[in-house]
């Protein structure tokens, strides 16, 4: 069973207000608060990257902690090395036990919650005891300066730590879709200096269409907390009009924009508590597209 102990995180040390990009972007800042719904955007500087992020967040966490875990799970859209993986970078940099797994996934908005869904695997094949998770992302590295992703994005990282243990969650249901010839919505080329391109009417589409349906049918017939990726004011907002009212939706893009694999992870880190109610939903939906997500109970 899952529980998660603690999370920390760092962010991009840079604080971004929409009054900074109004020249950048062509929109004044009032503009930029209405479509988008985000106050402040937190962007890494020169000497940060996806790497140092996580190791900054990791080193937040309690030492004896750390040192108990035989299982890391990084992951990245943006990592700072090609190979090997932020999970090795993680082990050696901590001096960690050698009996200890290091993943890498290559994920973006469904990264947390794959990341659980793969720890929940070693739990239950009793290969792990206890898990540390690494969400990293630095987009704001890649953008072309356009609109529909400059507004969007911050920079940040998270590491979580989850332990196999009776008092936790099962994770009773599983729900994940991609859309068939929609990977140009939100993509990277390696092999190019394009950056990152986002379709924002796609990616809406396959969010109301896909997402919110996946997300009705995982919900239970009782009350229950929900945790989606923090894509932005415009699903969201379409999101909590169509949840039934047993459904308690958590937000919190307004001050920190739309971190990616970071996204869900921050926003539990700042609602720890309602990690106490019986019923717990999370949803990541985004690059792919693609969305995975889980309905937690407690029994």
């Amino acid at each position: 069973m899952l529980k998660i102990r603690t999370i920390a995180r760092k962010l991009g040390s840079i604080t971004e207000t929409n009054k900074d990009i109004e020249q950048l972007v062509g929109w004044e800042a009032d503009e930029i608060f209405e479509k988008t719904g985000i106050k402040n955007r937190y962007i890494s500087d020169q000497n940060e990257n996806s790497l140092s992020l996580a190791i900054d967040a990791v080193n937040k966490l309690d030492d004896k902690e750390l040192h108990g875990c035989d299982l890391i799970v990084s992951v990245t859209n943006t990592p700072y090395y090609d190979f090997p993986n932020i999970s090795n970078f993680i082990h050696s940099h901590f001096k960690l036990s050698k009996n200890v797994n290091c993943l890498g996934l290559n994920a973006g908005c469904t990264g947390f919650v794959d990341a659980l869904e793969l720890v929940n695997s070693y739990f239950k094949s009793s290969l792990s005891k206890k898990a540390l998770i690494i969400n990293t992302d630095t987009y704001t590295k890649f953008l072309n300066n356009k609109r529909s992703t400059r507004t969007l994005f911050s920079d940040g990282a998270t590491a979580t730590i989850i332990q196999n243990d009776e008092s936790g969650f099962n994770i009773s249901k599983i729900r994940f879709s991609s859309a068939l010839n929609s990977q140009d919505s939100l993509y990277k080329k390696a092999d190019c200096d394009e950056g990152i391109n986002m379709d924002g009417p796609k990616v809406m589409q396959f969010a109301i269409g896909t997402v919110l349906k996946d997300v009705l049918e995982l919900a239970p017939n009782e009350e229950c907390v929900f945790f989606p990726h923090q894509a932005g004011k415009l699903v969201l907002g379409i999101f909590s009009k169509k949840l039934p009212s047993t459904v308690e939706m958590i937000a919190n893009y307004e001050n920190y924009g739309n971190l990616v694999s970071a996204s869900i992870p921050n926003l539990i880190f700042e609602n720890m508590e309602k990690l106490e109610h019986k019923n717990v939903l999370i949803s990541g939906f985004g690059v792919g597209l693609s969305h995975k997500g889980i309905l937690l109970n407690k029994v």
